[in-house]
């Protein structure tokens, strides 16, 4: 760090405690205080421990922690550079009422106690002034600031070809800043950095170490100067390796912590080691050979262990996609936030031995494409690469939409008529959950069926296949097996595992024997909705594991909770358990009417159904309550047979959707009339 005590003072009058003293005070605190630096996630003090000095942060992020009910702690607040922490310290000495941890990698200036008291005796006219403020300070003591609203850091690394790698990445920049509507940097570190400007139409900003040297690395205003402007608003900043190998690479947390100042988001591009790129594909010049515990590890690792999230984009040509992740899971103190990324031809075909959290298909003709038309929107032309890209874009924004398909049985045909509106609307799910119909729906979208796809399948559903599909037993726990109806699932979405479906989904079924719900999220997905369906007396209980599951309707009709568990930002609930008055049960008719009215109850199956929906309806309003947004389809002059009706059924979906667009465009800032460029510009831009 190159400044002087003389340039603290600034930071020093934005301390409460010292905020009426001169600048000749000031000066003579500033030079008594000494730097720290600390990793992220280290414990600059505890709760419990000496109040021995005053902390301001130079650069990083702090936590603050509240570790008086450590089951589970609070954070508090977050404190950025020039905040400070520890001011009674310095007057009380009492022991910390709170924990600091670095969020982030930081560097402070601390000033000890006992330095500052050996201070005072020099100067006692700083006691004076000190005392003046004591008592308002000691009145708002112990209420740290509002948190901040910093951006965050993350890094792409891909085994990619030059073409395919630039696609993805400028492809994920650009939707990040369709879907976040937010202020996005995309920065290139390599050893001929530019190539990603260029791609965009840009020219380069010539970055070197004297430029940088004369330059305040915690003024924001500087990025934007090293930056060039794409018309959709994002920032294109490109870097030489060279820049991070001297002593300019200890400025590497400063200008981090500047990143997060300046931007919502800084996606930054790092090669991965040349050892996981296939013998077959060339190796560009462009591209810097980064071993983790190699030559450039002074910069690369902390980048990795400060960055919020890392993403390892790997493709068919990765020689041992498995080392890949545990080279980079070296390297951080939270595997976490590795999240795998795999591009294929055949998304769904991924290594066993990589799992990937996302999949996305990728042309084999793009790179040659690219590599002739130099346009980076080739992902257009593919409406299904598109969309996982943006599905990317909206995890690292922070935006996953999930929506939780509830149980209602032929009412969950009105789920087909929400995807068909919200499809209309551009809004797809990036996660799903679904209980009983809701899971049966939920497993046909998730595994990659339009809703169109869905309509023609319910089209199928009428009375005889409903007859074909009840395979019929002695009543001892059900009485249907359930077999025809796994086979009739495998037939559309095929014997796949969930892991292998495009969209990530789970579904929900109790165990009937102590009543608890088991969310399905693992395995063969046919046999976990076959169990979520099982409703009890018509059908026998699934045995997985140890464990009879049926119809999950019963503990979570509406699943919201799940899809919260699966990582959805946005929630949205479609609830089919209206009041079991306004719904229509299917009962025998004519015969009955000549009976005595006493003799005109309800029936055996009527009184179980009518049990079942208002104990779901119970559960399912405050399920449902959590959600951004309800919707609540009308159905009540449907039966919960009438499978046959669901064209009409699915109608009442869209009506209610259509209904309900406002309140969810309202939470998605793609819909957002502040957006730099008019949606669709970027697209239709060529250079």
């Amino acid at each position: 760090m190159s400044e002087q005590p003389s340039d603290w003072v600034s930071y020093l009058k934005k301390a409460h405690l010292f905020s009426t003293l001169t600048d000749e005070e000031l000066l003579a605190i500033a030079k008594r205080m000494v730097i720290l630096s600390l990793p992220k996630g280290a414990i600059l003090f505890k709760r419990g421990d000496p109040g021995d000095a005053f902390y301001v942060i130079h650069s990083g992020r702090l936590q603050v922690i509240d570790e008086s009910k450590p089951n589970p702690a609070k954070i508090l607040a977050y404190l950025g550079r020039s905040e400070s922490l520890g001011e009674m310290a310095l007057l009380t000495g009492e022991p910390r009422t709170i924990t600091a941890r670095a969020d982030t990698t930081s560097e402070l200036l601390v000033l000890y106690k006992k330095d500052f008291e050996r201070l005072l005796q020099k100067k006692p006219t700083i006691g004076v002034h000190l005392s003046r403020i004591l008592s308002s300070r000691l009145a708002s003591a112990g209420h740290p600031a509002a948190p901040r609203n910093e951006g965050e850091i993350h890094v792409i690394m891909g085994t990619l070809g030059l073409e395919d790698e630039a696609l993805l990445v400028l492809n994920l920049a650009l939707s990040l800043v369709e879907q976040t509507r937010r202020k996005i940097a995309l920065v290139e570190i390599s050893d001929e950095p530019g190539k990603l400007s260029t791609f965009l139409g840009l020219n380069m900003i010539h970055t070197t170490e004297a430029m940088l040297s004369r330059e305040d690395l915690h003024n924001p205003a500087v990025l934007h100067k090293l930056g060039a402007s794409h018309p959709s608003g994002l920032e294109v900043i490109s870097l030489p390796t060279q820049l991070f190998r001297g002593e300019l690479g200890e400025s590497l947390p400063i200008l981090l912590s500047t990143l997060r100042e300046a931007f919502d988001h800084a996606l930054i591009r790092l090669p991965v080691p040349g050892s996981f790129l296939s013998t077959e594909r060339s190796q560009p010049e462009s591209v810097t050979i980064i071993e983790i515990q190699g030559e450039y590890s002074s910069f690369v690792q902390p980048l990795l262990e400060d960055a919020d999230r890392i993403l390892l984009a790997v493709d068919p040509g990765t020689k041992t996609p498995d080392q890949l992740p545990a080279l980079i899971v070296s390297a951080v103190s939270e595997p976490q936030k590795i999240k795998r990324v795999w591009i294929s031809t055949d998304a769904q075909q991924a290594p066993a031995d990589f799992r990937p959290d996302f999949k996305i298909p990728w042309r084999a003709d793009f790179s040659s494409e690219f590599e002739r038309t130099r346009s980076v929107y080739l992902l257009q032309k593919s409406p299904l690469s598109q969309r996982m890209v943006d599905r990317l874009a909206r995890f690292v924004g922070r935006l996953r939409v999930g929506i939780a398909m509830g149980s209602g049985a032929a009412y969950g045909y009105s789920l087909i008529g929400i995807l068909k509106v919200l499809e209309r609307e551009g809004i797809y799910p990036d996660v799903i959950a679904g209980t009983s119909m809701g899971a049966l729906v939920g497993s046909f979208y998730a595994s990659g069926k339009s809703p169109k796809e869905l309509e023609e399948i319910a089209l199928t559903i009428t009375k005889a296949k409903l007859w074909s599909l009840a395979d019929f037993t002695l009543p001892r726990s059900g009485v249907l097996v359930g077999r025809e109806l796994i086979a009739f699932l495998k037939s559309v979405i095929g014997d796949v595992t969930f892991d292998q479906l495009p969209t990530p989904f789970a579904c929900v079924a109790t165990d009937i024997r102590n009543g608890q719900e088991v969310i399905l999220k693992e395995g063969p997905v046919a046999e976990a909705v076959r169990a979520s369906l099982s409703l009890p007396f018509f059908f026998q209980p699934y045995y997985q594991e140890g464990r009879y599951l049926v119809d999950g309707g019963l503990v979570n009709p509406v699943p919201t909770s799940v899809i919260v568990n699966l990582g959805a930002d946005i929630l949205l609930s479609v609830n089919l358990t209206t009041k079991p008055s306004e719904k229509r049960i299917p009962r025998i008719v004519g015969w009955r009417r000549q009976l005595p009215a006493d003799l005109r109850g309800p029936g055996l199956i009527e009184i179980l159904i009518k049990t079942i929906y208002t104990m779901q309806h119970e559960i399912a309003q405050w399920r449902s309550e959590v959600a951004h947004v309800v919707l609540e389809p009308e159905v009540s002059e449907f039966t919960w047979t009438e499978f046959h009706r669901s064209v009409e059924i699915s109608k009442s979906g869209e009506a209610c959707a259509e209904e309900a667009l406002p309140k969810i465009k309202a939470l998605l800032p793609f819909y957002a009339a502040s957006c730099k460029v008019t949606p669709g510009l970027v697209a239709k831009k060529r250079f």
